[in-house]
């Protein structure tokens, strides 16, 4: 195991008005970055939308953290994931109330529904 590595440095975390944010210049480029084809041209229009996604957010958040790609990208993958875990568990419960009043959405989920159908 290579000793020198550097240890990762953390970020702040993002805060609801980031977040809120952050999900909603995503929903403008939807079509591109929620896109199946993984060939060249996709790949290269989806980092060219990320780049955007990113100037945009930069632009409107008057913190002093700039965010990166990377991390903008991490941060919305994370919450897809959380979202998929969140309705899975909904069906599941769902399911275990034999068709019963589901519980209820929280805003966030809400949000986030226009990516899910």
């Amino acid at each position: 195991m290579d000793v020198s590595r550097q240890k990762r440095i953390r970020g702040p975390n993002y805060t609801q008005t980031e977040k809120d944010l952050l999900i909603s210049i995503v929903a403008k480029y939807k079509n591109v970055l929620e896109n199946k084809r993984t060939d060249a041209v996709m790949i290269y229009d989806k980092d060219a939308a990320w780049d955007k996604v990113s100037r945009e957010f930069n632009a409107i958040i008057p913190s002093c953290t700039k965010r990166s790609v990377e991390s903008l990208r991490k941060f919305y993958e994370n919450k897809k994931k959380d979202m998929r875990k969140r309705t899975a568990n909904e069906r599941m419960e769902l399911m275990r109330t034999e068709g019963g009043p589901p519980p209820p959405n929280k805003r966030a989920q809400a949000r986030m529904n226009c990516f899910y159908p």
